[in-house]
């Protein structure tokens, strides 16, 4: 005789069945396909159990709640089971299971620490997703991140401005997952960084890293203390200053008003949606429905999108030598059409690249000095030297290829960024679609699987970097130091291969111009009661580094 009993076991059996079909390998990407399930797939059921509970709607809540609990358990045993491609990767548990844990770890800002964390106790390979491992082996990085390795992972799924149909009208490269198309995208931006190019960058950099000494100075005064609040927001605000001109032509002033601007407020948390929403992209959809949620992500492209307008007005008589001068000039586009595509595809890479890792590296690079007072003192004998032999007066900068050859402030810079790079955790790759998967030395990784390489992990693994891999030690870099272990093929603050930073070579000017200057023109320590502890714990992994306060106080040298 039919019973109750019955009808539901039927139902946890197609719960079971529907994991197989659709939920075997991926996590849930559509909302519309779980509708279709509940409301289709479990209908003859609902029909059939309606008479034993004697309402229609009383049927369907107990039928889909049967369903899901059998779904999510088939899911969870699966996961877990040895019939995982996974299975061997060892891991946390909860990480395992789903990627709802990472979620929230991004959503505390901790993913990088918590990425080290599982390092350190599982080993170089970690399994951080249902589909998801972290590597830290250097010697793999060539097959993942390398001219024969593996395309973007889907992490960037939710971070593409543009959809595939657009790739040829719009050439957007920074979320293109096929490497020939990100091969084809990347030139014009490959010659945009070359070195005449250069030269017109360089150029705005000096006049902005010098309005920031001088709007430091007004807060000390002449041979008199000065506080600023937070260095790391007029650094922020520099790096933005310098990037709306580099890039748009357009002159932002951030720091003519850095109590009231609240460019860069947007731009950071703009970045916050996006970096939670990167682990469960199946949330997206949802977001019409509390709009509050990605606000803040739609004012940064709002935003990006305003810049992108305004720099098309005058693309083709362009104020300066600008970023988007030097790409228009080398892309191919047809003649008499609007760039204005093109600019807005391609702003918020601009935007973020342009503003950020260079600020990150600059604030870290302060405070570590001012943390190691005996490495500031270095630095300035070395710039004292070299601004002597050249004859240059205290707010004169040296030549960028000089700055370049200082030992000292280079390894300062370099040891910065080991310990706190731009990009934490989120270089990932994936096998391409259709390839059955990808051979990393004695791990197959099957399609379907994403490859994280977290630098953040990397850089502070005693295995490349000892001892003490979580000290700031910049004499690793010095020739004349032995460490028991470094080895700069690890160190990849800027990632590695064909998709790496393009524009880490203006980065790394940036920040030796920045550093230089502050250490010539100013005498630096932290303000009163500052615990060192707090710039290493405050930083936040939004995809890129979140910073927090920096409090200096700053005397003006006098000659």
């Amino acid at each position: 005789m039919p019973s109750l009993l019955d009808g539901l076991l039927v139902d946890a059996v197609i719960a079971t069945i529907s994991h197989h079909i659709w939920f075997r390998q991926y996590e849930p990407t559509s909302w519309g396909l779980i509708f279709m399930t509940t409301s289709t797939i479990t209908l003859p059921v609902v029909y059939y159990t309606r008479p034993f509970l004697g309402s229609i709607v009383a049927a369907f809540l107990l039928t889909n709640a049967v369903y899901f609990g059998a779904l999510l358990t088939s899911i969870v045993a699966y996961r877990l089971s040895p019939f995982h491609p996974l299975w061997n990767v060892p891991g946390p548990t909860l990480c395992k299971v789903s990627k709802v844990w990472m979620m929230w770890i991004a959503y505390k800002g901790g993913l990088h620490r918590y990425c080290k964390e599982a390092h350190d106790v599982y080993g170089p390979v970690v399994r951080i997703g249902p589909n998801e491992i972290s590597i830290i082996d250097k010697d793999l990085f060539p097959a993942i991140l390398g001219p024969n390795g593996m395309p973007k992972g889907p992490v960037w799924d939710s971070r593409r401005i543009v959809t595939s149909r657009d790739y040829k009208n719009h050439k957007s490269f920074h979320a293109v997952r096929n490497l020939k198309v990100h091969a084809e995208f990347r030139k014009p931006w490959n010659k945009a960084f070359s070195k005449g190019p250069m030269k017109d960058y360089q150029e705005i950099l000096l006049g902005r890293a010098t309005d920031l000494v001088k709007r430091l100075e007004k807060r000390c005064g002449e041979g008199k203390e000065g506080t600023i609040e937070d260095m790391a927001r007029w650094l922020n605000l520099f790096a933005f200053d310098f990037m709306g001109e580099m890039v748009f032509s357009e002159t932002f002033n951030v720091m003519d008003k850095p109590d009231v601007s609240g460019a860069w407020e947007i731009f950071e948390r703009g970045l916050i949606f996006p970096s939670i929403a990167q682990h469960i992209p199946w949330i997206a959809p949802l977001t019409h429905l509390f709009p509050s949620f990605a606000k803040d992500s739609k004012d940064f492209h709002i935003f990006a999108a305003a810049q992108a307008r305004a720099r098309a007005k005058f693309s083709s008589e362009s104020l300066q030598r600008d970023l988007f001068y030097h790409l228009l000039n080398f892309t191919e586009h047809e003649p008499d059409v609007s760039p204005l595509p093109f600019i807005m595809s391609n702003s918020v890479l601009a935007i973020a690249a342009g503003a950020d890792t260079a600020a990150t590296g600059l604030g870290s690079a302060v405070f570590y000095l001012l943390a190691n007072p005996r490495w500031l003192d270095k630095v300035n004998e070395e710039l004292d030297t070299l601004c002597g032999e050249l004859r240059l007066l205290r707010g004169d900068i040296p030549p960028f290829e000089k700055l370049a050859s200082l030992q000292v402030l280079n390894a300062v810079i370099n040891e910065s960024l080991r310990l706190l790079p731009p990009f934490l955790t989120q270089l990932q790759r994936a096998p391409a679609t259709r390839s059955g998967g990808k051979q990393l030395g004695s791990l197959f990784v099957p399609e379907g699987t994403a490859v994280q390489v977290p630098p953040y992990a990397v850089h502070r693994s005693s295995t490349y970097f000892s001892p003490s891999p979580n000290e700031f030690r910049p004499q690793r870099w010095l020739f004349e130091h032995q460490e028991e272990a470094f080895d700069r093929g690890a160190f990849i603050p800027f990632s590695m291969g064909p998709a790496n930073c393009v524009g880490r070579q203006l980065a790394m000017d940036e920040m030796r111009v920045v550093v230089a200057l502050l250490a010539r023109n100013f005498e630096m320590e932290f303000e009163e009661g500052y615990d060192v502890r707090r710039w290493e714990w405050e930083m936040a992994d939004r995809f890129l580094a979140v910073k927090g306060v920096l409090p200096v106080r700053l005397r003006r040298k006098t000659e």
